[in-house]
């Protein structure tokens, strides 16, 4: 008998579940009291893992006598619970796992719908884990159900079984989630099981279909739509045929992909089932058209008909979604299956019958004649196969015998720009009742395309005129030509004039790159879009809307000079015009055709500055007007950009800005992203008026507490966390500057941060850093112990990225630089930040660099200060009873002596060197005694490096005995992003001040050897000092300070 691989320990056995317990559970799991629902839930969650839980709950589940409330919620339970646990021998056993795979089925007998979805999903998640291996018969037994009733149903032709008819939808349905679940398995084993499923049952799925179609391609007459079989029969044809394409077009991508051999074995079959579909679709389409012609006459639609239409419809739609499929995957390949150009134009003749029909044949309902996600499938599938129709070929540049023609292309074109670019009446409802949202829906552009047809007709104009620009530049540069010709201008005056004019401009908009060159777009501006932007016609803001527009488009995308005074003249002139020929729409399309033209490259300030105080008003009376969030997210983007890229010359405009931002803010409410926007907006503003923005504390610090709220900063983080590192990086003073509140307010908060929220800890520690480097001593006055409490805790954080304590450490290691020691001396040694650190260094078991840090803190402090570090060490020694001052000293200059080879960087070799001088300095007994052997040759290193610096370049005068990097910049690091703000001088200061960089090395080292020997006395000095060292090595570095 085999054994388990692992047996459970006692501690390990679960408890088996209780089904009446489990009963009760899903009963209470299902009232409507809160309080029982709360509890039962609860339970819930203990005993979902349980041993037999899932077998119980779909039991339960299964059993019609139960409520049907406790039956749905046991379904939803299981089909949740299945993925995490079904591999569980803690929660299953074999048998549990077989009664459950066998139950799967009884479900396709199942009236309520909820449940039986549940149950279809239970059944995908299964098949991925355990089909063909541990559930071998689940396609074959599938496939025999379904078999057997499509045989009981079609046995019978006469009469209709309810019970036979949800059975066969059951089973379809199961099939189709099944097979979509495998076909996502792109492992071998995956691409192996899915190629025999097509080879065993492609055909006799296929053969299904050809069965059942036949059965209602063909009717007799109209009169066959009103039976109720007829509606039932194209629904199980539809099903089919989803299982039949999900097999299909996986074996179109096995083409290209592991397994193309499923492919070369399968192609007769998925050769007819194309050319089969390609012809179906055609008839199918044209059997609709002609009876929702003969059915919409009155009185002649029944709601049997209606029915079967619909799902007429539906079907023709599944179709065309199996041809997109095939093209998006390749559409090269695509156009060379056979009939394939019939069939894409047949889709675009069908575009071009609704747009010869009455307009109202054509919207988004099934019931229409022209339904318009039908009509823009055909589109689409037209506008990705244009690229194989082009007149030369793009792999050889030879001529392309499948090119379209120039007169069929000039009459897509004109069909496209007459007929489906044209804002229609439900567009201009739509404007009228709510503007806002109207316009917002337009700018989705990217995300409507494929669903709506007047943007999808603006994709197939842009890819006729990439893929025909021999055709349509010359075709559109003509039509504008003679519409915009001076002699035969004529203003539009009614609305079919403004609507075809308006659509006209969404050409030239679209076109925009194509036409670049080829029309006089800017003479234009003025003596066309000009004259229109200042018409007072009611009708014209339809037209204006689209002049804003397409200036944004032109100059947004580089098709003209942003540096035309007629552009701003044009847009600024719709941003505030108020009268009777413009509305919301306009404003705000100017606004956003105001940012894109703003943000390009070759901008010039100076060309839009006499603009720029009109434009910031307006901006902030829209933000304020409008009522939509979305608008005024725009709004505030276009102002941010504008901000951004004019840069200083905003500072007199910005009382203008900041008056309404509190009632902006208030107003938002819990509209997070508009908040993101307002912080982005002021955070732009600080930086555009640098130390200007010293007096906006009363703005920034209410601002910056609302934003830190628990609810807030849920969704505000990092938007406020940047607006604060601005304000502190651009301000001038931490303190009051005629304000009642000042930055220095906030700094209890950003202390309490660094020491509870490790997620956002490196933009913390780089704010702390803005801080300190600001006003080190208001830092510590006003936070105290706690500032080295939470930067202690961060170092001994096992949590804490590595990342973010090296940066940390390096902001200690500014603080003991910029700060006086009395300001943190007793802080560094009762909060333990001196002795963890000390900690680290002597443990040795962190990283090199993270170690090295470390090292540089404690020199930073010994050279600041080393009779401060003598305390500090002597009250580490006292935290560390264990160990003798002695180890503790010695563990100390162990590593930092040693890991002085480590340091790349000259200015922390020099560091080093410096602070063990200073220490030395001291007469500790400690450091003197490792003078002899290890901290000689350390300071020879050092002179040397100085030295050899010296000698690269002959000549210098003598206060040129320093190294390269002396003179250089500090690493880009150092600045830590703060360029171009208060704080990179600030920082450039801290380089510049550096005692390491200003103080020579050869006289601190001579002076610093003096103060050892009086501190030690002569004698002591010689005895343990010198004579225990080697006599040239004393001799070297007596030279190398005679040089002083």
């Amino acid at each position: 008998m085999d054994r388990p691989s692992r047996l459970l320990s006692s501690s390990e056995q679960i408890q088996p579940v209780s089904p009446d317990e489990l009963y009760q559970v899903m009963l209470g799991a299902s009232s409507q009291d809160p309080a029982i629902l709360k509890q039962s839930s609860e339970r819930l969650k203990q005993m979902i893992s349980m041993l037999g839980a899932l077998d119980a709950l779909q039991t339960i589940a299964a059993q019609p006598q139960v409520p049907k409330a406790v039956r749905t919620q046991s379904a939803i339970q299981l089909k949740n619970a299945i993925p995490g646990t079904w591999r569980s021998r803690k929660a299953l056993k074999d048998e549990h796992r077989n009664n459950i795979r066998a139950r799967v089925f009884e479900f396709t007998e199942e009236e309520d719908d909820t449940i039986a979805l549940c149950n279809e999903e239970v059944a995908a998640k299964l098949a991925r884990m355990d089909y063909p291996t541990r559930w071998p018969n689940l396609i074959p037994e599938l496939m025999q159900r379904i078999d057997a009733t499509l045989q009981l149903r079609y046995s019978n032709q006469t009469s209709e079984d309810p019970q036979v008819t949800r059975r066969l939808k059951r089973l379809l349905r199961l099939l189709k989630v099944i097979l979509a679940e495998l076909v996502s398995v792109k492992m071998l084993h995956g691409v192996q099981t899915m190629g025999a499923i097509v080879r065993d049952f492609g055909a006799l799925l296929w053969g299904y279909y050809k069965t059942i179609s036949a059965l209602f391609m063909f009717p007799p007459d109209v009169s066959a739509l009103t039976e109720p079989r007829y509606g039932q029969d194209i629904l199980f044809a539809h099903l089919t045929f989803k299982a039949i394409f999900k097999l299909a077009n996986w074996l179109w991508m096995r083409m290209e992909r592991q397994g193309r051999e499923f492919f070369d074995q399968n192609k007769p079959w998925f050769d007819e089932v194309v050319a089969t579909t390609m012809n179906n679709v055609q008839i199918l389409v044209d059997l609709r058209f002609k009876s929702m012609m003969a059915l919409h006459q009155p009185g002649a639609i029944s709601p049997t008909a209606k029915s079967s239409l619909d799902m007429l419809t539906r079907h023709i739609r599944l179709l065309g979604k199996f041809f997109r499929a095939l093209q998006r995957f390749s559409a090269a390949k695509f156009t060379k299956l056979p009939s394939c150009d019939d069939l894409v134009l047949y889709y675009w003749g069908q575009a071009v019958q609704a747009a010869d029909a009455s307009p109202d044949m054509t919207y988004d309902s099934n019931e229409a004649a022209f339904p318009v996600r039908f009509l823009v499938q055909a589109m689409v599938l037209f506008k990705d196969s244009l690229s194989q129709w082009t007149p030369v070929k793009k792999i050889d540049n030879t001529p392309n015998s499948q090119a379209l023609s120039p007169d069929f292309v000039e009459k897509a074109v004109g069909l496209l720009v007459t007929r489906f670019m044209p804002l229609n009446p439900k567009d201009l409802d739509s404007w009228m009742s709510d503007p806002e949202e109207w316009v917002n829906m337009e700018d989705q552009e990217n995300d409507q395309w494929e669903f709506q047809l007047r943007p999808c007709s603006e994709r197939v104009l842009i890819t006729l005129a990439n893929q025909h620009q021999e055709y349509v530049t010359p075709l559109l540069k003509t039509t504008f030509s003679r519409v915009f010709d001076p002699a035969n201008n004529q203003a539009a005056v009614d609305l079919p004039g403004v609507i075809e004019r308006e659509a006209l401009y969404c050409a030239l908009g679209r076109c925009c790159h194509k036409l670049k060159g080829e029309i006089p777009f800017e003479d234009w501006l003025g003596r066309i879009f000009a004259v229109e932007a200042r018409s007072q016609n009611k009708l014209y803001p339809i037209i204006k809307r689209r002049i804003a527009w397409v200036i944004g488009k032109w100059v947004g995308e580089s098709c003209s000079s942003p540096n035309n005074p007629l552009v701003w003249e044009i847009l600024v002139g719709l941003l505030q015009s108020r009268g009777d020929g413009s509305d919301e729409v306009v404003r705000l399309t100017a606004a956003v055709s105001l940012k894109d033209c703003i943000n390009v490259i070759d901008f010039e300030p100076a060309v839009f500055e006499p603009h720029l105080p009109v434009v910031v008003t307006e901006l902030m009376r829209l933000m304020g007007e409008s009522e939509a969030w979305e608008s005024k997210r725009k709004l505030s983007e276009a102002l941010n950009v504008t901000i951004e890229r004019v840069g200083s010359r905003i500072t007199s405009l910005t009382s203008v800005i900041t008056a309404p931002l509190p009632k902006f803010w208030t107003e938002a409410a819990d509209n997070w992203m508009f908040k993101s926007s307002l912080l982005t907006t002021v955070t732009t503003l600080l930086h555009a008026i640098k130390t200007e923005s010293s007096g906006l504390s009363d703005l920034l610090v209410p601002l910056i507490q609302d934003s830190l709220s628990p609810v807030s900063m849920k969704h505000l983080d990092d938007y406020v966390l940047t607006l604060w590192s601005a304000a502190l990086r651009n301000t001038t003073t931490v303190q009051r500057f005629n304000s009642a509140a000042c930055l220095l307010d906030l700094a209890p908060i950003a202390v309490n941060l660094l020491a509870t929220n490790l997620d956002l800890l490196g933009k913390i520690i780089s704010i702390v850093d803005s801080y300190l480097i600001l006003d080190s001593v208001s830092l510590i006055q006003a936070c105290g112990i706690n500032l080295f409490m939470a930067a202690k805790n961060v170092l001994a954080a096992k949590s804490a990225p590595e990342i973010n304590q090296k940066q940390l450490t390096r902001t200690i290691h500014a603080l003991i630089q910029v700060a006086p020691s009395s300001s943190w001396g007793e802080f560094m040694h009762f909060s333990e930040l001196f002795g963890t650190i000390l900690h680290i260094v002597r443990e040795n078991e962190a990283g090199t660099l993270f170690l090295l840090e470390q090292i540089h803190v404690l020199a930073r402090t010994a050279l600041v200060d080393a009779p401060m570090f003598l305390k500090l060490m002597q009250g580490a020694c006292e935290q560390t009873p264990a160990l003798s001052e002695l180890q503790v000293w010695d563990g100390l200059l162990d590593h930092w002596i040693g890991k002085f080879d480590n340091m790349s960087e000259p200015q922390y070799r020099k560091l080093t060197a410096m602070s063990l001088a200073a220490l030395a300095a001291t007469g500790r007994v400690d450091v003197l005694k490792r003078l002899p052997a290890e901290v000689y040759n350390l300071w020879l290193d050092v002179l040397y490096e100085i030295k050899e610096m010296a000698e690269e370049r002959p000549g210098s005068p003598g206060p040129l005995f320093i190294r390269n990097w002396e003179t250089e910049d500090p690493p880009h690091d150092f600045f830590d992003g703060s360029e171009e703000t208060a704080e990179y001088e600030r920082r450039r200061r801290m380089w510049d001040n550096d005692p390491v960089r200003t103080i020579k090395f050869t006289a601190f080292l001579d002076a610093r050897l003096r103060d050892a020997e009086a501190s030690v006395g002569f004698a002591v000095f010689q005895a343990e000092c010198i004579a225990k060292t080697d006599q040239s090595l004393i001799e070297q570095i007596t030279k190398e300070l005679r040089r002083k």
